[in-house]
């Protein structure tokens, strides 16, 4: 440690001056408020974006394989499954599973009244976490490929609607080339993802149930849904696949299917990086501020310092490292009231949001370890090139005059 730093490191900080004290504590306020609310939004926008993305992938999967034609309703065209397409794609490493599934309008009947719905029917190798997270009473049926189950899961807001709960029964009507199918469905489950645009009429049911209605046999499927590691690959990866099926289908990727949503994602975030760099700017300005009063306040420091031979770059050195400092401690300290309210808001769901709107009941928060290292950085990195302003003045500021009017 040099004279001038160990000089610096007692009495800094340890000043008797009750306004240097006061401009270091609004300093330091200042740099915990932006870190907590740089890292609150992004945190916001993440919770938001991967909530969005679980829900929209949870009902549909990241890819859909299904008829190509000019249907636009929820009932795809039924086709005949396609056993060597289906093997290939299990062989494909950047796809994580396949299955297939029918889509049916029918209409369910009730002492209360009747109600339009579209039946998902599912087998065994569909994943089942998306919709058991979300049941509110009940259970998820369990599927085989081998029989017919009349289990199914309906919304919490077809149960209202049609005055039902878990144990009883649903009695739907089904038209197939104009013939009228009755099935008596069992309610095992009540389920709300806070998706109301989704889950407002879709029933979750057996898939064999479906195909029997389809045809005398197990051979028919609305669609086969894929799931990948990521989002990101899912438009590669159908334009991959898209290109290797038969020309009577198609795949289409959820971001294709779903435009208007993920486009609003995208303005979202756009927005998120606009109040990020705006309260940058802030945190940078108050240090460059912070540095300049204190430099001026301290001018007989630094005059004293000079005459006992520090240069210049010595003593800019000195206040640059204190600035960072003080930067560092704001940081450390918003970053960890970040992650108490992040924590706290996960698990109570303190803030609320209407579900009719945002799709969610809660504001979810995720932050990932990789986001407190970038606004660390760029925090640090624009108070290192906006202190380099103020105490240019450093090398301004002679012994004779400062220690004279002391």
């Amino acid at each position: 440690m040099t004279f001038g730093s160990y000089i610096s490191s007692k009495t800094f900080f340890k000043s008797s001056r009750k306004f240097t004290l006061l401009i270091l504590k609004i300093s330091i306020i200042g740099t915990i408020l932006s870190t907590l609310i740089m890292l609150l939004s992004l945190s916001m926008v993440n919770g938001f974006e991967a909530e969005i993305t679980e829900k929209a992938v949870g009902f549909q999967g990241h890819i859909q394989v299904r008829s190509l034609d000019l249907n636009t309703s929820k009932e795809l065209t039924p086709f005949e499954k396609m056993d060597s397409f289906e093997n290939w794609v299990k062989r494909q490493e950047n796809i994580k599973s396949i299955y297939p599934t029918i889509y049916k309008h029918g209409i369910a009947k009730s002492n209360m009244t009747n109600e339009g719905l579209i039946f998902k029917g599912v087998g065994k190798s569909f994943n089942s976490d998306f919709f058991e997270k979300n049941i509110l009473y009940g259970r998820f049926p369990k599927y085989s490929d081998t029989s017919d189950n009349l289990s199914c899961i309906i919304s919490i807001n077809t149960a209202k609607t049609l005055s039902l709960d878990t144990g009883k029964h649903l009695d739907v009507f089904f038209i197939h080339e104009g013939k009228v199918r009755r099935r008596r469905f069992d309610i095992v489950g009540i389920y709300s993802t806070g998706f109301e645009e989704r889950d407002e009429k879709l029933v979750i049911c057996d898939l064999s149930v479906l195909q029997r209605i389809l045809s005398n046999d197990y051979r028919y499927i609305s669609a086969y849904e894929i799931i990948v590691p990521n989002l990101s690959q899912a438009e590669s990866i159908s334009q991959f696949i898209d290109e290797r099926i038969d020309y009577s289908k198609t795949a289409v990727s959820i971001i294709s299917d779903n435009t208007v949503l993920f486009q609003w994602l995208k303005v979202v975030h756009s927005n998120i990086y606009l109040i990020l760099i705006l309260v940058l700017l802030v945190a940078s300005i108050n240090m460059a501020t912070t540095t300049l009063i204190l430099i001026l306040d301290r001018s007989q420091f630094i005059g004293i310092l000079k005459t006992l031979g520090l240069e210049n770059k010595e003593i800019i050195k000195l206040f640059l490292r204190h600035g960072l400092l003080v930067n560092f401690i704001g940081f450390s300290i918003g970053a960890i009231l970040s992650l108490l309210v992040i924590i706290v808001q996960n698990k109570f769901q303190l803030l609320t949001l209407d579900s009719s709107i945002y799709y969610m009941s809660y504001i979810p928060m995720k932050l990932h370890l990789s986001y407190f290292l970038q606004i660390f950085s760029l925090l640090m990195g624009s108070s290192f090139f906006t202190l380099l302003l103020p105490v240019r003045l450093i090398s301004s500021l002679r012994p004779s005059k400062v220690l004279r009017f002391s």
